[in-house]
Formats: C-alpha cells, sequence, structure tokens
C-alpha cells in the first residue's frame, strides 16, 4: 500500500446483523484486528487458502451462502498484519436472505 492511499478513508465492511467485520483494501479484507481475512472475486470472498468464506451483499454487508460452502477458489499468500484504529460502530442489522447465515465475526 502505497503512502497516498494511507490517508485515504477505509471502506468498511459489515456482518448482515450489523457487526463491523473489517474494511476493504482495493480487494482485500482486513478484519478489525488488522489481519488479512480474504480476497474478494467478483462478489466472492475466499481465505488465503482458497476456502469459501462469504459474499459481498448490498451496502457493503457480508453473507455465507450455504450453497458455496465447500468451493475453493484460488489462493493466495497472506498479508503480515497491520494497526487499526477507529474502528466504526455497528449498525442496524439486516434481513438475512433465505440460504444464507451471518458472515463470522
Amino acid at each position: 500500500m502505497n503512502r497516498e492511499r494511507e490517508t485515504e478513508p477505509r471502506a468498511w465492511a459489515w456482518t448482515m446483523r450489523g457487526k463491523c467485520a473489517g474494511y476493504w483494501d482495493e480487494l482485500v479484507l482486513w478484519d478489525c484486528h488488522g489481519q488479512p481475512l480474504g480476497r474478494r472475486y467478483g462478489l466472492d470472498i475466499y481465505a488465503p487458502d482458497g476456502t469459501y468464506l462469504g459474499e459481498l451483499m448490498e451496502s457493503n454487508r457480508l453473507a455465507v451462502n450455504h450453497a458455496k460452502i465447500g468451493l475453493h477458489g484460488p489462493a493466495f499468500l497472506p498479508f503480515p498484519s497491520r494497526p487499526v484504529s477507529d474502528i466504526p460502530p455497528d449498525l442496524e442489522p439486516r434481513h438475512l436472505p433465505i440460504g444464507y447465515e451471518d458472515f463470522p465475526s
């Protein structure tokens, strides 16, 4: 990440139940403790080992599609952890569609 981007506001993501899940740095999802969770391919999110984690829903909300549990996508080398400050508050919960569960937080 270059110096110019360090000053840009983070694009935060929340679970469907409204818990802060982390933030996006381009296509990489980082948790609220500065650990890399996964990388987005289309709307799907995969862990560094390629395991399906969940997907991006409306309004930067995350959920897990039951039909995709067990899928594998491209693996990637995880990035080193980084410090996180100013974690945003939780949001109002949203309805989980049938066949989905909340993204782990």
